[in-house]
């Protein structure tokens, strides 16, 4: 059995939330209300967590204290090797201001309606510049994909974009998990194989990926009021529809991506 500080959020058609007592029994399948689980703070922890998304451990109780006696593994920047990595693959290398600036436009017009997941002071050239560099690869790579003219195939094609958003991923070169999972959840635009190969290139590999970080960082929760309150929200139901609706090679193999439930 949960712990009682837990609550059932449901989520109404018209986006309304609501906190109820946890039913005995599961609503029916064509039900309009989605349930989902959600742990409030504990008092007893001053409001923090070493794991937000620790609900996942199951009835298990967490000492947070001797949890955060384990640090990180990574504390401190790029290793030389993986700088040198990051610089083979060209991923410093950014397109200059026209290029840039129509990279933007293409995204704001053609993507960004499918996943409104970027914030106001993500969205211009002075912003992207000195802004997250995985993210702004993973724009270019949408972008490209929508935007196939001539001066943009000149400087770097879709798959160029793709390897330098891929390489900054691998090395850990973000670290903020909110701009991982967006610019992994943009990374979906891309698919070079075909759905009858393995292949860790695919759209569907990347949305896992940024489903399970979301579940990490409790995306999948109703958020504490705050100025992030709104764009998690969106990222997360961005994630949503992204798993719900088949890409182009699942549509034509009639296979449908799976993974949040």
């Amino acid at each position: 059995m949960p712990p009682d500080h837990w609550h059932v959020h449901q989520v109404s058609l018209d986006g309304t939330p609501q906190l109820t007592a946890p039913p005995e029994t599961h609503l029916p399948d064509n039900s309009p209300v989605v349930t989902r689980t959600v742990l409030q703070e504990d008092p007893g922890t001053g409001g923090s967590s070493t794991y937000i998304g620790r609900h996942h451990f199951g009835d298990a109780s967490i000492d947070e204290a001797s949890a955060r006696e384990y640090g990180q593994s990574r504390q401190q920047g790029l290793s030389d090797v993986e700088q040198k990595t990051l610089e083979l693959w060209d991923v410093f290398s950014v397109p200059p201001r026209p290029l840039h600036e129509s990279l933007l436009e293409s995204f704001m017009q053609y993507c960004f309606p499918w996943m409104p997941i970027l914030e106001p002071s993500e969205t211009s050239f002075r912003d992207v510049q000195r802004g997250s560099l995985f993210l702004s690869q993973a724009i270019f790579l949408a972008a490209s994909r929508v935007n196939p003219s001539p001066p943009v195939r000149d400087y770097a094609t879709p798959a160029q974009f793709y390897q330098r958003a891929k390489a900054l991923f691998w090395v850990g070169h973000e670290k903020n998990p909110l701009t991982v999972i967006k610019a992994t959840t943009m990374l979906h635009w891309y698919t070079p194989d075909g759905a009858a190969f393995v292949s860790y290139d695919t759209s569907e590999y990347w949305l896992k990926i940024g489903v399970g970080l979301a579940y990490q960082i409790g995306l999948h929760k109703e958020p504490p009021a705050g100025p992030q309150s709104a764009i998690r929200r969106r990222l997360w139901w961005s994630l949503v529809v992204s798993q719900a609706i088949p890409d182009d090679i699942s549509l034509l193999t009639n296979r449908y991506r799976y993974g949040i439930h």
